[in-house]
């Protein structure tokens, strides 16, 4: 993959933080819908929360495109292999009750792993994951998640300032394989582009930040650092005083254009590139 031409000379940070802010708001909110989720249904029904916190959890490069997991319409996706899982543990009521058949957590998190060790989806076993080089199992985070489905909602749909949002964010990371840029995933997802709870957008800048580290979000800023040190600090304080999330327009336009082999549609900032 060729690497990014960089920024014209004398270009200003305004007109590309305005081209990051045009990316995301034109997708702002789209898609989840036809994925299941919506601010009605995840305020009101545990059980689509719950199913959507083990959705987002899994919401790592190691299992592939956000697409082939989240999407239930793909027939290989983690959403259709859970749905389509006999025992029920993508079911908040089933799960419970299973749960107090089998006795203590550790019991039940065996169960839980044996469950997920059967299942791939897109060729991925859904029973562990990679962090920090070591394996880390999913089984807890079905439990985590189970118990705590009810403070998460409540935190969600009560969030009125950048204070609620801090703090949903901190408690997502009570949740076994939610860490800190799982859990902005997540306060983006609600908070942000179901706008869920009433907190402003402009509050959100002290969770954004924690999105960088996602791989393509870390890919594209290196690449531009490269070309001109220092201009992710600059893009973050131009979009942090309009819309902070839009700092995921990289996520976009890496995976979208940068990644793409079949280069039809050019780069949305491709004005501003180098010739």
């Amino acid at each position: 993959m060729a690497s990014c031409p960089g920024l014209k000379a004398g270009i200003s940070t305004a007109e590309v933080g305005r081209a990051f802010l045009n990316i995301y708001q034109a997708k702002d909110g789209s898609g989840w819908e036809q994925h299941g989720f919506t601010a009605e249904n995840l305020g009101e029904d545990q059980e689509k929360l719950f199913q959507f916190l083990i959705l987002v959890s899994y919401d790592r490069a190691q299992f592939g495109r956000y697409e082939l997991i989240i999407n239930p319409q793909i027939e290989n996706s983690i959403h259709r292999v859970l749905i389509n899982e006999p025992t029920g543990i993508f079911s908040l009521d089933r799960l419970t009750r299973k749960c107090k058949e089998w006795g203590s957590e550790t019991e039940a998190e065996q169960h839980i792993d044996m469950i997920l060790s059967r299942l791939k989806a897109n060729e991925r076993h859904l029973n562990s994951v990679r962090r920090n080089a070591k394996k880390s199992c999913y089984a807890k985070t079905f439990i985590d998640c189970m118990n705590s489905v009810h403070i998460i909602q409540e935190m969600v749909v009560s969030a009125t300032c950048g204070r609620d949002a801090w703090r949903l964010w901190r408690r997502l990371q009570d949740i076994h394989n939610i860490g800190p840029t799982i859990a902005a995933k997540f306060v983006k997802y609600t908070l942000r582009e179901m706008h869920m709870g009433n907190v402003p957008q402009t509050e959100l800048y002290h969770i954004s930040t924690f999105l960088l580290a996602e791989l393509h979000n870390k890919e594209f800023f290196n690449r531009l650092e490269k070309a001109r040190r220092g201009i992710t600090n600059e893009i973050i304080d131009y979009v942090n005083s309009e819309d902070p999330m839009a700092i995921d327009a990289a996520f976009i336009i890496d995976r979208e254009y940068c990644k793409k082999r079949d280069k039809i549609v050019e780069c949305p900032l491709a004005k501003y590139h180098r010739r």
